[in-house]
């Protein structure tokens, strides 16, 4: 299966306006007249002779006539478990359209090999308890929110109510997968987890947050970002009724906005709105800047000596060379490589930067380890010609890094396809490694220690 990514992607976008098209338009099949009239005149700044609720309670109506006014119930859990399903679905989307290579890989057949059927029941239990648990705390989380949001009118007081759900549902999302990982569930990961490891694990939307036969698959990223769903709601809602009281009281639009019989579809539309001006500005806009960068350093004198490097040094490397970084830096330029292939044993060699590369590469997927003794069997056998073989560092490995995707990959067509992930000498800590991801375009940094085969390797001298 192999969509191609502006397919996926605007595929992705439909899908997202799809759900929110329905969420609210089924909203106004769910809430009461009252609750429309109320709504209506919260933002058409009507005067009505009665008070009038404020819009978190009208949101808090419409909330719990969706999953019930009783939180510790069988339908609330029962339901809840249905709006995670539903969230997993649109992350995974949204996972699929921002990295279609991992999606390629994980969709070529062999999970469903008979060795890895315990695997797979196991993703089910973790997903049990990473997703849906955390989903329904986070969803009483948010209840009690709205509650307190309801009882002062104060725009202030919602503003730091909303972000305090954020915070709260950050914690809950992270909560469990700590959890695990402090019990050393190896299937989560084989070292001690700190907060701010897994945030730098799950954040990006990539397969770094499970490794699995040497394909990554963003089980544990989705899992975090689906605890956010109800929060990521009430900020659309929110957001759309003050664009729509703005419109209403805008001079050149003041009058001409009707909600009629459906206010909540009318706001489902503004934010769709809110989401497709958000999709253009991602798609449309271009990947790079224009102009020199200033400072930028030569390509001639990469580091050729590994070290250990934080990752705030790997964004400043990154700054430094406008290497292009999907995380990092989407506007870098990246280098203007002048390769030749030369005869022999397929090796590259680079004018630009005067190194010179494997074509290809290991051919299978090496421990930290095992790519060290991959080295030094080239060098014992004298590939094309030389003994100098060694582990690139992140320097040089981020220099093959194309601003653009090219087959499927952030690296020039001249370089073998099956090396989407290579090792480099760098290390983040003692006992993490940093890596160049070509499927995606950025790189990382994995805990080394280990018997999982992971990477593969690209020698350079």
């Amino acid at each position: 299966m192999n969509l191609h990514p502006q397919i996926l992607s605007f595929g992705t976008y439909l899908a997202v306006c799809a759900f929110i098209y329905k969420l609210f338009e089924k909203g106004d099949d769910l809430i009461n007249d009252d609750a429309k009239r109320q709504l209506k005149g919260w933002i058409l700044n009507l005067k009505t002779p009665e008070k009038m609720h404020n819009w978190p309670t009208l949101f808090a109506h419409w909330f719990d006539r969706i999953f019930g006014e009783k939180h510790l119930s069988w339908k609330c859990f029962f339901r809840s478990c249905l709006a995670s399903l539903a969230a997993v679905l649109l992350v995974t989307l949204v996972w699929a359209a921002l990295r279609p290579q991992e999606l390629r890989l994980i969709l070529s057949g062999f999970w469903l090999a008979p060795s890895e059927l315990g695997l797979i029941q196991k993703i089910l239990l973790y997903f049990v308890a990473l997703n849906l648990l955390p989903d329904y705390v986070s969803l009483l989380e948010t209840r009690y929110i709205i509650k307190l949001m309801g009882k002062r009118s104060s725009f202030v007081w919602h503003i730091m109510l909303l972000l305090l759900d954020a915070i709260v549902t950050l914690f809950i999302a992270a909560a469990l997968p700590l959890i695990l990982a402090f019990f050393s569930f190896s299937f989560v990961s084989s070292e001690p987890i700190s907060l701010q490891t897994y945030l730098s694990e799950v954040l990006p939307l990539t397969g770094n947050s499970l490794i699995f036969r040497g394909v990554g698959a963003p089980f544990l990223a989705i899992c975090f970002y689906t605890a956010f769903l109800t929060s990521v709601w009430i900020w659309l809602y929110a957001l759309s009724g003050f664009l729509l009281k703005v419109l209403a009281l805008w001079e050149f639009t003041k009058g001409k906005v009707k909600l009629g019989e459906k206010p909540l579809t009318y706001l489902g539309a503004m934010a769709i709105i809110m989401v497709t001006v958000g999709y253009l500005c991602i798609t449309v806009l271009p990947a790079s800047g224009d102009g020199p960068v200033a400072d930028r350093k030569n390509f001639d004198d990469l580091r050729p000596v590994g070290m250990e490097l934080s990752r705030e040094d790997a964004a400043k490397m990154i700054a430094s060379y406008d290497y292009y970084d999907f995380l990092m830096n989407i506007r870098g330029k990246g280098v203007e490589n002048d390769f030749a292939l030369l005869p022999g044993d397929s090796v590259v060699h680079d004018s630009t930067t005067g190194l010179s590369w494997q074509q290809s590469g290991s051919s299978e997927w090496l421990t930290f380890k095992q790519a060290q003794t991959y080295i030094d069997s080239l060098n014992v056998a004298r590939y094309g010609g030389y003994t100098n073989w060694r582990l690139p560092t992140l320097e040089e490995g981020m220099s093959l890094m194309e601003p653009k995707r090219e087959s499927g990959l952030f690296v020039d067509p001249v370089f073998d396809r099956r090396q989407e992930w290579i090792w480099t000498a760098d290390k983040e800590s003692a006992s993490r490694a940093w890596y160049v991801y070509f499927g995606s375009g950025n790189l990382g940094h994995r805990y080394i220690e280990n018997d999982y085969r992971l990477f593969c390797v690209r020698a350079v001298r």
